[in-house]
């Protein structure tokens, strides 16, 4: 990586086909199920716009772990950064046989947890940066497989309705 204030692109190219079924919708009224923040689905008024976005959270990847809103981090993937033709870029290509149980630099140093915002803190108190996999189906150390993981996650309904996520991978 280059020196400190360098500008590091990303290329991530999920391949990581996903269904969202069964969304929360937060511009719903009325009780939601049992352990859910809103009603699902989207309900229709007679002589009414009704609207039904669908919201992307390209933020989910970054993540730390897989309980939602978790701390997003970049770091692990700002030190595999290749420079190229003067360019700084990261791929998943990049991190794929990184392991997110203790991830380490280009040159194989481990990477100290580092903390701009003095209201975090790490997951525990080990001294590299390490993600937490509880909730992982299958467990893969790939630190590509846990963004991939992560980066499905990202589809909601009106912002922030949660949905069940099908993968088809």
């Amino acid at each position: 990586m280059g020196p400190v204030g360098t500008t590091v692109k990303f290329k991530f190219g999920f391949a990581s086909p996903t269904s969202y079924i069964n969304c929360q919708n937060p511009d719903n009224s009325g009780a939601p199920l049992t352990g859910e923040m809103h009603q699902r689905g989207v309900q229709i008024k007679n002589n009414q716009t009704t609207i039904a976005q669908a919201t992307l959270h390209t933020d989910h990847p970054f993540w730390e772990s897989f309980v939602p809103d978790s701390p997003r981090h970049f770091d692990q993937l700002a030190s595999r950064a290749q420079n190229m033709a003067g360019t700084y870029i990261v791929t998943l290509n990049d991190v794929v046989l990184d392991q997110y149980t203790g991830l380490t630099d280009a040159q194989n140093r481990a990477l100290p947890w580092r903390i701009c915002d003095p209201t975090y803190h790490p997951i525990d108190s080990g001294p590299t940066i390490h993600f937490d996999d509880t909730g992982l189906p299958q467990p893969n150390p790939s630190y590509a497989a846990f963004m991939t993981y992560n980066q499905i996650t990202q589809g909601h309904l009106n912002a922030d309705g949660r949905c069940a996520v099908q993968r088809h991978y």
